[in-house]
């Protein structure tokens, strides 16, 4: 008989990783609507984090490291049955402390 070890793996970001969080609400015409939300690094342009709002609108990137204007929070129109609008864009974004 083989005995099988099992471990949990914690996964860390270890570049923008931390106790601080980015909430808010995807909005589409001025109502409340399910989009892609990405989060993306100001200084250098690379997509961090993505997820889809919920069908409220609300969102949230939780457990980033803290830097005050370090993020660029983009909504994009990715459902088919919806016209097809520019993306909205929140720059120079700061995330705050998490409860």
């Amino acid at each position: 008989m083989t005995a099988r070890i099992m471990t949990t793996t914690l996964r860390r970001d270890m570049e923008f990783g931390g106790n601080h969080q980015i909430i808010g609400t995807a909005q589409r015409l001025g109502a409340s609507a399910r989009k892609r939300i990405r989060l993306h690094d100001r200084r250098s342009g690379m997509l961090i984090r993505e997820t889809w709002s919920e069908l409220d609108g609300s969102f949230a990137f939780t457990h980033l490291k803290y830097a005050p204007e370090a993020y660029i929070v983009m909504e994009l129109d990715d459902e088919a049955n919806t016209p097809w609008l520019d993306p909205a864009c929140a720059d120079r974004v700061s995330p705050e402390l998490m409860p």
